[in-house]
């Protein structure tokens, strides 16, 4: 997965990375993105599935890329990876 090239320079060396890194909401849920990617100004969010692809992963990402607005970053990347055919979906 990591040699796509959507996807290596995501794993490339001197990036900040945070892997299933616990996001706090204010009702006391958690949230927690698979691996996210900051590179520059830029965050780019990676959620990983298996199966066949489903509307939910769409909706979990993209609650996950709202939170990084929350946070103060403009330029967010919304990655699905399905593991099982190397398919990468960008949002």
């Amino acid at each position: 997965v990591i040699s796509l090239p959507i996807l290596s320079p995501l794993f490339e060396e001197n990036l900040i990375i945070e892997n299933e890194r616990e996001i706090l909401l204010p009702n006391g849920e958690i949230q927690r993105p698979d691996r996210v990617v900051i590179k520059d100004d830029e965050v780019f969010i990676i959620d990983y599935k298996t199966g066949t692809p489903k509307e939910s992963h769409k909706t979990q990402l993209g609650r996950y890329g709202n939170l990084y607005r929350q946070m103060g970053y403009s330029k967010v990347n919304l990655l699905l990876v399905y593991l099982e055919n190397n398919e990468v979906i960008s949002l």
